[in-house]
């Protein structure tokens, strides 16, 4: 292990280019605790500032070590911007994946993905927003969207067809069917929330999920005629 001039032990070459290598796999407790550190704070910074006016500089007086300790855990700016970039938007599609109450309908299973998801997303809509603009224009970043939107669309497709197999759900391709379902959520969220471009606010947050739950379940359920969340004779595991 490399030591400083004053004392500080820092973390060696070998474990720094396995933090570049494996999103900070393998390091030791401290080096881990440092990395966590300098990723809370380009958060911080990303959210504030933005992408393009956040500097290596901003991150580390904000983190409060050296520059130099910066480069041991990622290699320039838009390396922690991806390493941010994963984080959030995985944590937004965990959040819709969270494991269902005991004894839910459908309609409240449904009803309890797209609020977690959205409420979620309104909590971290200056980042996602950023990382959905950078998607367009860092390679990098736009792979981490397609990995995060195909894993969350994967997840909708198992869930679909498993209801199929057991004929609650209507036949219809169930990819397509995925792909669709989880794009109303997830581009509605990106126009309302972060780009701010439609015409209703935060404070309409239970409506847009009613409404998203309603297209959804009506979609989905060939026996949806009831307009509501009222149909609770569905046993909790369909």
């Amino acid at each position: 292990m490399a030591v400083t001039a004053n004392g500080q032990a820092v973390a060696g070459r070998a474990e720094a280019g396995r933090a570049h290598e494996e999103d900070g796999a393998g390091l030791s407790p401290r080096a881990a605790r440092t990395r966590r550190r300098l990723m809370d704070a380009a958060l911080a910074e990303f959210e504030e500032q933005g992408f393009a006016s956040t500097t290596v500089d901003d991150i580390v007086q904000r983190c409060g070590v050296a520059r130099g300790t910066f480069y041991l855990y990622f290699k320039n700016r838009q390396d922690i911007f991806v390493a941010c970039a994963r984080e959030v938007l995985g944590g937004m599609h965990e959040a819709a994946a969270a494991r269902p109450r005991p004894h839910q309908t459908r309609w409240e299973r449904i009803e309890d993905a797209n609020r977690a998801y959205l409420s979620y997303f309104a909590k971290h809509k200056r980042l996602l927003g950023e990382f959905l603009t950078y998607a367009q224009i860092i390679p990098e970043v736009g792979t981490v969207q397609i990995e995060m939107r195909d894993a969350f669309t994967r997840r909708i497709e198992r869930s679909l067809r498993d209801r199929q197999r057991r004929g609650i759900a209507r036949e219809m391709d169930p990819v397509i069917a995925s792909y669709a379902l989880g794009g109303t959520v997830y581009w509605l969220a990106f126009d309302w929330l972060a780009r701010e471009s439609v015409p209703f606010d935060e404070s309409a947050l239970d409506a847009v999920v009613r409404t998203l739950t309603q297209i959804w379940y009506h979609a989905e359920f060939p026996d949806s005629f009831v307009d509501g969340p009222s149909p609770r004779r569905q046993d909790s595991g369909s």
